[in-house]
């Protein structure tokens, strides 16, 4: 079993190997400069992300207050008062 394992291991750092060498030879970057490239571009995805999903949690809240304010609306009287007078109606 241990074998079979080693062999994938090394497989993967070959193949992790022969990336990361290839990327450079393509690009011209160095290490350094393909790393931080590559951590502008999670900065700008995360950026993004984080964007859509606040918009989105805003469209929700905004639906949410306009249905209260329908509600509310529809009632004759506000809560507060049909409870302060709840006991003058016995």
């Amino acid at each position: 079993m241990s074998s079979v394992h080693d062999v994938v291991m090394e497989r993967a750092a070959s193949v992790a190997a022969y990336g990361t060498s290839g990327a450079v030879a393509v690009t011209g970057f160095s290490m350094n400069e393909l790393f931080g490239l590559i951590g502008v571009a999670l900065a700008a995805a995360t950026f993004v992300v984080n964007w859509y999903y606040k918009q989105r949690h805003l469209d929700l809240a905004e639906r949410e207050q306009a249905r209260k304010d329908w509600q509310a609306a529809d009632e004759p009287y506000p809560l507060a008062f049909r409870i302060s007078n709840a006991y003058y109606r016995v």
